[in-house]
């Protein structure tokens, strides 16, 4: 097959990666347009106006994309490291497993996690060049990024649409909801947007600006949870490229300004807050360790759950402050657990660890090491949040993993050639 060279590299290495001559622009530029469209869909007639029109832009970008690849001839599934490979198929078998034989079980979990990983495939099948994917995913995060500062500074766009005014911190939801939402999606996004600076140096200025537009965004939120994100880059970029001392010096500052001008209560607080949830969780995934209660299941059972721990003397009364329903135990590892059992856990932890020893591997790649940074924090701020429970950042999870695969591809080939 003829190949397309893409001239891709970091700040000191440049190298070219190939991707399929025969891919056409109306499939590269579709592509591109869904990962665009995904974070910035919303529909105020909608239940869930955030999350559901992106659950089903997403949904609905899996299929056309699978249909793209029967039109283009794309057959051939692009190579996966062995582990995440197993970790891969793990996922799948435990997600579906649960589906079929738990005890509740939400259509709109199970399908949200089956379709974010569809779209693996289909970046791993069309095998588009990554850098039109990541500069489309970095648009899409400048403009939410503006929306959010706007909001902050009182100048909301959804309020002059008939949106109600939010107060508070939370008036920075941008098109995701919450706060916490925006701050993991531009924690995501933001190492990708760097990364493209290198990549193609005629777009570095609008890109640094572009990058700076996020910083104020994410500090705008004030999360914690990206505090932890940011924590994390610093110490993988720490050990994975040790001349980057600057970036993690900036990077931990960056986290302790978030720390500082945080509008959220006590920290310690937040602590209690979230080992009360887990512990109200953690008793019942022995109860079902193979296959969990079903995808989407603790919505439904948290209270049952609660009322239970309560009954049993588990919790004393200065804890009660707590005590309330939840659709999400913040923290998806022990989400994965108790939905899909231990082995779903397993398998994302296997994802995580094969996917971030890849990055690792591969960190003289400009895309990779982007890519790599961001799912890190995804990754990172799920053991506090629900970012692998939400549309956008479940999508831009995979999408990651995408990006790097391609972008990592010869240069992959070349070092399995060498030994």
């Amino acid at each position: 097959m003829k190949q397309l060279p893409l001239v891709v590299g970091g700040p000191r290495q440049c190298k070219v990666a190939t991707h399929p001559a025969n891919l056409s622009k109306v499939t590269q530029a579709t592509l591109a347009t869904f990962v665009f469209a995904i974070p910035l869909v919303w529909w105020p007639l909608a239940e869930r106006p955030f999350s559901l029109p992106k659950f089903v832009v997403m949904a609905v970008g899996a299929g056309v994309g699978a249909m793209l690849a029967m039109v283009d001839g794309h057959f051939r599934l692009a190579e996966l490291p062995p582990l995440l490979r197993i970790g891969l198929a793990l996922l799948v078998c435990a997600l579906v497993g649960s589906a079929l034989w738990g005890v509740l079980v939400s259509p709109y979990a199970f399908a949200l996690q089956l379709f974010a990983i569809g779209w693996l495939f289909v970046l791993l099948v069309l095998r588009p060049a990554p850098a039109p994917i990541a500069a489309a995913l970095a648009a899409s995060a400048t403009v939410v990024a503006l929306i959010a500062l706007l909001q902050f500074v009182g100048g909301d766009p959804f309020v002059l649409m008939g949106w109600p005014a939010q107060v508070g911190r939370m008036r920075v939801f941008a098109t995701l909801g919450n706060p916490n939402f925006v701050a993991v999606f531009l924690l995501a996004a933001l190492p990708l947007t760097l990364a493209l600076r290198w990549v193609d140096p005629a777009w570095r200025h609008p890109l640094t600006v572009a990058s700076a537009i996020q910083v104020a965004a994410l500090v705008s939120t004030g999360s914690r949870a990206a505090v932890l994100g940011l924590l994390a880059v610093a110490l993988f970029l720490a050990t994975a490229r040790r001349s980057d001392l600057r970036s993690v010096a900036a990077i931990t500052a960056v986290a302790l300004l978030i720390l500082a001008v945080s509008p959220g209560r006590p920290l310690a607080e937040t602590v209690r807050g979230r080992l009360y949830l887990w512990r109200v969780v953690t008793g019942h995934v022995t109860e079902r360790p193979l296959l969990g209660f079903g995808p989407g299941t603790v919505e439904a059972m948290y209270v049952r759950w609660e009322t239970a721990a309560w009954s049993g003397g588990q919790f004393v009364g200065s804890e009660r402050r707590f005590a309330a329903a939840q659709d999400h135990i913040h923290n998806d590892y022990i989400e994965f657990a108790a939905e899909s059992g231990i082995p779903a856990c397993a398998a994302i932890l296997i994802i995580v660890i094969s996917f971030v020893a890849f990055a690792r591997r591969h960190a003289s790649r400009a895309l990779v090491l982007g890519s790599g940074c961001g799912f890190i924090a995804i990754a990172s701020a799920a053991a506090v949040d629900f970012p692998l429970h939400r549309p956008t950042e479940l999508f831009i999870f995979w999408v990651l993993i995408g990006l790097a695969l391609l972008d990592a591809a010869p240069s992959a080939v070349a070092s399995r050639a060498e030994r």
